[in-house]
């Protein structure tokens, strides 16, 4: 029974070219990332933060705001370094009008 079973998987690997054996990945099978947490911005020490913060406190997507940098188009400016951008934090809180 398990030689034809066997048989079975050959001839679907072979028709197909797809490896039956392996398990697709799905939610289930993930692992579920906790959500980034960030101080208030009236806490924050870091003189800037980096792209991810920037979004959460502008409430705009990290892409958004990789494009505010891309196109320099945008309410901010980054500082770039090397291949990461960080945010003045005076900028944001600036904008926002937090003290």
């Amino acid at each position: 029974m398990a030689s034809d079973n066997t048989s079975q998987l050959q001839q679907l690997n072979s028709s197909t070219g797809k490896n039956v054996n392996s398990i697709p990945h799905n939610g289930a099978t993930r692992k579920e990332k906790s959500p980034q947490q960030f101080p208030a911005l009236e806490l924050e020490t870091r003189p800037t933060v980096g792209t991810a913060a920037a979004a959460f406190y502008l409430r705009k997507a990290t892409q958004t705001m990789r494009i505010y940098a891309c196109k320099e188009n945008g309410p901010l400016r980054p500082i770039r370094i090397g291949a990461h951008l960080h945010w003045k934090t005076e900028d944001i809180r600036r904008l926002l009008r937090v003290a």
